[in-house]
């Protein structure tokens, strides 16, 4: 049975009532979260379990609506096998911008300084080490200031290339177009790296493969995108109400998912901070 909240309020804590506070409050039930056992008291439903997407059916303003309750670990809370699976395309961009990022470095063509070699080499952590199962927030910022960086080399190595003049096969007009997209027409054309080379000069071949290549990445194309795909992992709890728990506050119910912002990757599962 599935009955209404006996207060039927969002983003407040509501206290425990004599419903629940008979039942432990820490789990002794594998695949099952502290607190899920009270807050389905509260409810008057049932926990569902491990292999359930959501933990229950809660009812809200008289909806049907499904609740996935979360114990609060400093304001952060993981999001379990729906995150995994969510954060999977995210995390195999990430490791390619990671061996992206581990083959540029030392690259004469990019002219990187010293200091911002140390971005991806220094400190405890560097980024040419970092695995994309295990990114702190410390390292996600390394990760955004080194996209904007790439993002310039991109940026300057794409201004000192020419245009390239080509003949229209439908209009037999001439017309000029980039270097890189003079690359990859001679590639679909089946021409060898020599003759594109030959085509384009040497050194700007050079800057044009490396354009084409290697830093042709969502990340350092949209330095911003990383944040955002990362922040958009909070969309597999639409069409859910949160229900946040704490042994003496209660629980909270929340279904404004700004709230919630991306915080790190632990373990390979998206982590994310709540402002409750």
């Amino acid at each position: 049975m599935i009955s209404a909240l006996p207060k039927d309020e969002l983003n407040k804590w509501i206290p425990w009532t004599a419903l629940s506070t008979a039942i432990p409050f820490a789990s002794v039930t594998k695949g099952k979260g502290d607190g899920e056992d009270r807050v389905a008291a509260e409810f008057n439903t049932v926990a569902l379990g491990q292999n359930s997407t959501y933990d229950m059916m809660v009812t809200l303003a008289g909806e049907a609506t499904k609740g996935d309750v979360k114990k609060l670990d400093q304001g952060t809370f993981n999001t379990g096998v729906s995150g995994r699976n969510a954060l999977r395309p995210v995390k195999a961009r990430l490791d390619k911008l990671l061996m992206i990022m581990g083959s540029l470095v030392d690259l004469p063509i990019l002219a990187f300084t010293d200091e911002q070699k140390e971005l991806f080499r220094g400190g405890r952590c560097p980024l040419v080490e970092a695995s994309p199962d295990e990114l702190a927030m410390g390292t996600l910022a390394m990760l955004d200031h080194a996209a904007l960086l790439l993002h310039a080399k991109q940026a300057a190595l794409r201004a000192t290339l020419p245009t390239r003049t080509i003949v229209d096969p439908l209009t037999g007009t001439s017309k000029g177009i980039s270097a890189e997209q003079f690359y990859k027409m001679c590639q679909t054309s089946g021409h060898s790296r020599e003759a594109i080379s030959a085509a384009l000069g040497p050194w700007d071949f050079l800057k044009t493969e490396m354009l084409v290549s290697q830093l042709d990445h969502p990340y350092i194309n949209v330095p911003a995108q990383l944040r955002i795909d990362l922040n958009g992992l909070r969309s597999v709890f639409e069409g859910m109400v949160l229900i946040f728990v704490d042994e003496v506050k209660g629980y909270y119910l929340l279904k404004d998912l700004s709230k919630i912002n991306f915080c790190r990757i632990t373990k390979g599962s998206p982590r994310f901070r709540v402002d409750i």
